[in-house]
């Protein structure tokens, strides 16, 4: 992620797109999102990322609640897919 002077993320990166003023990726799914990607999602640092991969084949996106410090509503603010 790109990050202003300031420190504020302006950018999000998709693949090799880098897409402005987004707060979380639209549609990404939690099965196959790279590290980077999943560190995209407000609040998710390597820690998170990587339950996240380890705890690969979610059946939905709201089974990740399950991981510690990841909340539900945190899982709806996301706006992704599993």
């Amino acid at each position: 992620m790109l990050s202003s002077p300031n420190g504020v993320s302006d950018f999000a990166y998709v693949g090799d797109r880098a897409i402005k003023g987004v707060s979380s990726v639209e549609g990404l799914n939690i099965n196959t999102a790279s590290r980077e990607e999943l560190e995209s999602l407000p609040g998710v640092g390597p820690a998170t990322a990587q339950a996240i991969i380890a705890g690969r084949r979610w059946q939905s996106a709201a089974d990740l609640a399950s991981i510690s410090g990841v909340s539900l509503r945190m899982v709806n603010n996301w706006n992704i897919t599993a």
